[in-house]
């Protein structure tokens, strides 16, 4: 083989490396291509993530307000029953010794 041979199956090598190194390059720019649309779509999920944590935490907050709210409605009924029981059993008191006292004078 002469020089010249050898020269072109030299270059030849080297054109064929450079096309699979171009053709690497090229897989290399598809997969980064592909990481990015992955990583938006990742953040894309985050932010959605991260509404429906806030809207967890209204109907949270929400829901103890509304707890809090009943059980002040409850207190507040059970204030205003105790306070006629109570006052319902001062009048039967009254009225047992009212009735108590017109036997005793109807016995005697």
């Amino acid at each position: 083989m002469d020089n010249e041979q050898l020269l072109k199956i030299i270059l030849e090598r080297f054109d064929n490396l450079d096309l699979q190194f171009n053709n690497v390059d090229r897989q290399f720019k598809n997969i980064d291509s592909q990481f990015k649309n992955i990583d938006s779509h990742l953040n894309n999920v985050e932010l959605q993530f991260k509404v429906v944590l806030s809207r967890l935490d209204r109907i949270e907050k929400s829901q103890q307000e509304d707890v809090k709210d009943t059980l002040h409605l409850i207190t507040k009924k059970v204030d205003r029953i105790t306070y006629d029981v109570d006052y319902l059993s001062e009048k039967i008191g009254k009225h047992d010794t009212k009735i108590n006292s017109l036997e005793k004078r109807i016995q005697s």
